[in-house]
């Protein structure tokens, strides 16, 4: 038992070092305490739940319209990290896989110059809104005051 609890720690702790995240007492304590009581860590919201979050959000104030470009995006993200092997978390998501979906949407999904920009800029909307909140860490689009 004691051996899996170390190896438990260590894998806490190497999972906040590759998030350049100190990790603290606290931090061990937690992962001790969900594993000696039995219960499992609860996974945070990545970004598809975010995102459907936000678009259902948006339903209330935002024309069908919009919502159905935003729907486009999420379908049009999932199909590109698909095709990259890439999971779709926050960090995952930076200037260069914003410049390899800009690529996708143009020459894999055929859209126009007009047709890309609104996806980007529904992508950036979605990212500083939750860079804003705290969901993400770091926003690729976000500009220097």
């Amino acid at each position: 038992m004691l051996k899996k609890l170390a190896e438990g720690l260590e894998a806490a702790h190497l999972q906040l070092t590759t998030k350049g995240e100190v990790t603290t007492a606290e931090d061990l304590r937690d992962v001790a305490a969900r594993f000696t009581s039995g219960k499992q860590a609860e996974q945070p919201a990545g970004l598809l739940e975010h995102m459907d979050q936000w678009i259902e959000s948006a339903k209330r104030d935002r024309a069908p319209s919009t919502i159905k470009g935003y729907n486009s995006l999420r379908q049009h993200l999932i199909a590109c990290s698909k095709l990259r092997r890439l999971r779709l978390e926050f960090t995952s998501v930076d200037v260069a896989f914003c410049e390899a979906f800009k690529g996708y949407l143009l020459k894999t999904a055929g859209m126009g110059n007009a047709s890309v920009n609104n996806q980007v800029k529904n992508l950036k909307v979605f990212l500083g809104q939750n860079f804003r909140a705290g969901a993400a860490r770091v926003c690729p689009f976000q500009t220097l005051p």
